[in-house]
């Protein structure tokens, strides 16, 4: 499936949407993520260039299934599972796996510079306790 630019900016305000919510209020209520989801399963269920219901419910799953366990161990929220979940519906499920993967990858590489430069400035000591001991 490729990428037409109303689903890139739909996708992108939602994202966007979701990131000032979350930031502002450290969470990601269901008010965001549940009309998001939905609304993407209805863009590609009435829109003739849509990818179909089918692969959008499939898309929902896998994003959901991502940041199931993740949840299930205490490493987030409800919210971002929900979150990644409306992203599939919008997304389908091999764009989903993409977006997971890139998101995962910058996510790594930001706290991987958090504590490089915590360890520079602060020495590796005040580092470690900080950020590597539970």
């Amino acid at each position: 499936m490729h990428m037409t630019y109303d689903l890139a900016i739909l996708v992108t305000l939602f994202t966007a949407v979701a990131a000032f919510v979350d930031m502002r209020f450290q969470r990601i209520p269901n008010s965001v993520t549940v009309p998001a989801a939905v609304l993407g399963f209805l863009y590609h269920l009435l829109v003739p260039h849509g990818m179909g219901p089918l692969a959008s419910l499939a898309g929902l799953a896998v994003g959901f299934a991502l940041l199931l366990l993740p949840w299930l161990l205490g490493g987030g929220g409800m919210g971002d599972v929900k979150l990644l979940a409306a992203l599939g519906a919008w997304l389908g499920p091999l764009m989903i796996l993409m977006a997971f993967g890139v998101a995962a990858l910058t996510a790594g590489a930001m706290a991987l510079g958090v504590v490089t430069w915590a360890a520079l400035s602060h020495g590796v000591t005040d580092a470690k306790r900080k950020y590597l001991v539970a």
